[in-house]
């Protein structure tokens, strides 16, 4: 069966590796192969606070990037802060139950300055290598007979075509942010928005930090410098907008960051990235099947490098005709701006 896929993200690189290791003659098409992936504008966080359905995808994440390369990924023990015990108690307990090393602390790190009510965890997360993501999923391709082509596809479902000629066979949209260019009726459904994140030299921090109270992360790449985002959620009219950062929302993800650890006043901005994302406004991924043979697979929310090769499991059922299995997870009035705050 002959597979086309929109796109060359980690989503559509991930969907073709796995596709190609079950037998699926895939070809990937990608106008700037490399070039402007969010994923490699994100802090590399493999998060795990997540409700059980979208944390076994995640756990997928894990264990596909090690059978691409083990050291692509790194296990870490973050600390994640939040006000909800019974909320942040499920947590624990369904990482427990998945054997993730999670535990509640009894006292707060020196580190970081709590408020009252809010309670810390240590949360076993992991960092993947984002910078060299893509190239290892570009190789594992084109090592299992991906043909990748570097052109513009245009059209709307069941006339797709690209320089060379119509795409061939089911097509598979993972285009990310450009998904409503190629899937009119998913403009409605389909918001796009600027992630960002930041690297800061100066009050480095002992672990990785999620702070759903205040609403920022933190995570340590050297023994001076962090990356740091609050994931932004400035909407976007054009996905090019993306790549346009705001200096101003790092300053202020830097202070809510300074309200834990007086030293981040001090701390200095090295560079500040961006790109846009795309979510649905349940904030759950799309992977639904569409008329001509069209797949759309796109709308991770930020969370393409957690989610979207666990979820390859849920394309490879849609393509046998079964139910993708996707979950149904209320998550508040739509939109949703932070689906994956899972306790704020």
């Amino acid at each position: 069966m002959e597979i086309s896929i929109v796109g060359g993200g980690v989503a559509g690189l991930s969907a073709a590796v796995r596709l190609a290791r079950e037998g699926y003659r895939v070809r990937v098409y990608e106008q700037r192969l490399l070039e402007l992936s969010a994923a490699t504008r994100s802090a590399g966080l493999l998060v795990t606070i997540l409700p059980e359905p979208l944390l076994l995808y995640a756990l997928a994440s894990r264990d596909f990037y090690r059978s691409l390369d083990p050291g692509l990924l790194r296990k870490v023990s973050a600390l994640w802060i939040a006000r909800d015990r019974r909320c942040m108690e499920s947590i624990v307990e369904l990482h427990t139950a998945h054997g993730l090393g999670s535990r509640f602390l009894d006292e707060t790190p020196e580190s970081l300055s709590l408020e009252r009510g809010e309670l810390v965890a240590e949360i076993e997360e992991y960092i993947v290598d984002a910078g060299r993501v893509l190239p290892t999923l570009l190789s594992e391709a084109e090592r299992l007979g991906v043909k990748i082509v570097e052109e513009r596809v245009e059209g709307s479902p069941g006339r797709y075509r690209a320089p060379s000629g119509r795409l061939r066979g089911t097509v598979i949209v993972a285009a990310g942010p450009w998904t409503p260019r190629l899937v009119p009726e998913l403009r409605g459904e389909l918001l796009v928005y600027r992630c960002q994140a930041a690297s800061v030299e100066g009050a480095r921090p002992p672990a990785p930090v999620e702070d759903d109270s205040l609403g920022y992360y933190i995570v340590p790449v050297s023994p001076s410098r962090s990356n740091i985002g609050d994931g932004s959620n400035a909407r976007l009219a054009d996905p090019m907008e993306g790549y346009v950062p705001d200096p101003e929302d790092t300053y202020e993800v830097l202070e809510k960051y300074a309200g834990r650890n007086p030293e981040a006043w001090n701390a200095r901005v090295l560079q500040v990235w961006s790109a846009p994302c795309a979510t649905t406004r349940r904030g759950i991924p799309l992977v639904r099947q569409l008329g001509g043979d069209t797949i759309v697979y796109t709308g991770f929310n930020g969370a393409g490098l957690t989610l979207a090769p666990g979820m390859t499991e849920a394309l490879l059922r849609l393509l046998e005709g079964q139910d993708p299995g996707l979950p149904e997870i209320v998550l508040g009035p739509e939109p949703v701006p932070e689906p994956y705050n899972v306790c704020s």
